[in-house]
């Protein structure tokens, strides 16, 4: 990539894996993350022994715990292989569809049509109405302190409101 940043990063990324005796694969605990982390280390030219950390827990107990439980590497290539073929398989299901589409269309642009991003769309647009329709709406939640005035507040799904009378008889 002719970007002068990512470079510097690359270049940042490739020198303390070179540095480093024993390289922990830390990316997001998916395909994509572990695909993405291969190509780079691929590019990289380093050939060092990889471990797989699996984070769940950001306390100092937790990553002492993820450090002890790393497995080795070679266990996720898989996992690395399936980010691959995921990332092939858009492109070519984003190109064909978007030559379908813009065929079907007469239309004089191109249709860009994609496996993410057509629901990514989807879900702009129908933000962007509600944004559009919003209309101030007063609700209510429920507050209840206890004996020894402690506070406590009753959680709803995000999308449920109540009334006055419904908070009420709560």
């Amino acid at each position: 990539i002719e970007n002068p940043g990512v470079k510097k990063q690359f270049k940042t990324v490739t020198s303390l894996m070179k540095q480093s005796d024993l390289i922990y694969i830390a990316t997001d605990a998916a395909r994509e993350g572990e695909h993405i982390f291969r190509k780079i280390y691929k590019l990289s030219g380093v050939n060092k022994p990889l471990k797989r950390l699996w984070i769940q827990d950001m306390t100092k107990e937790g990553l002492t715990k993820a450090f002890n439980n790393a497995k080795d590497g070679s266990l996720y290539e898989g996992l690395a292989v399936a980010g691959k073929l995921r990332e092939e398989s858009d492109l070519l299901v984003g190109m064909n569809s978007t030559m379908l589409v813009t065929k079907l269309s007469k239309s004089s642009k191109v249709l860009s049509l994609g496996r993410v991003q057509t629901p990514t769309l989807a879900m702009i647009v129908n933000r962007d109405k509600v944004i559009e329709k919003f209309s101030k709406v007063v609700h209510y939640s429920i507050v209840a302190t206890d004996k020894n005035g402690a506070k406590y507040e009753l959680l709803l799904d995000k999308d449920t409101q109540l009334t006055k009378a419904a908070a009420q008889s709560i």
